[in-house]
């Protein structure tokens, strides 16, 4: 399976994803491993394929999903022994396409900003806020408030992160 899934995120074949993804919820696993892929373009793509993913199966097992939620968060913390450094961006295509269900891991994706100075993962969790603001307005307000410190950072992939994310909300606003 572990092939064939890497098959369908090298070709985005997103068909190919949402059939493996309707009988099998171990693909929210798998799919995960890919995020610890060298290849930057294929954890993008199971970023991606994990919000496809997670929709299918939200309808069918809303318990697993919010424990495949909370695994995500805890890849995030030290103790985990994990470097889930995509955790972030895994987190935020998961809300993203999935806000009503999941509405409770809005405020714990943006509390990680309270104390996590790891850019990698301040830069993840920027991107994931951007990811999730324009879609669902209530977290966009919260959000917007919670990045704009990030916009003097001194780590430069940081600001330019904050930066792209901002833009995103004031695209949004003049849209709506």
């Amino acid at each position: 399976m572990k092939e064939k899934l890497k098959e369908y995120l090298i070709n985005s074949d997103w068909d190919g994803v949402r059939r493996l993804a309707s009988t099998r919820k171990i693909i929210l696993s798998k799919l995960l491993s890919f995020t610890f892929n060298p290849d930057e373009e294929i954890r993008w793509k199971a970023v991606d394929a994990l919000q496809i993913a997670v929709g299918i199966w939200i309808k069918k097992d809303v318990k697993a999903v919010r424990e495949f939620c909370r695994r995500l968060f805890w890849m995030l913390n030290d103790e985990s022994g994990n470097m889930g450094w995509f955790a972030p961006q895994a987190i935020g295509a998961v809300l993203a396409g999935n806000h009503e269900k999941l509405a409770n891991f809005f405020p714990m994706l943006i509390s990680v900003l309270d104390g996590d100075e790891r850019p990698e993962i301040v830069k993840g969790v920027l991107w994931a806020l951007g990811h999730i603001g324009p879609i669902h307005d209530d977290f966009a307000r919260e959000a917007r408030f919670r990045i704009q410190p990030y916009l003097l950072a001194n780590n430069a992939e940081i600001r330019e992160e904050a930066v792209k994310v901002m833009q995103k909300f004031n695209i949004q606003e003049k849209e709506g």
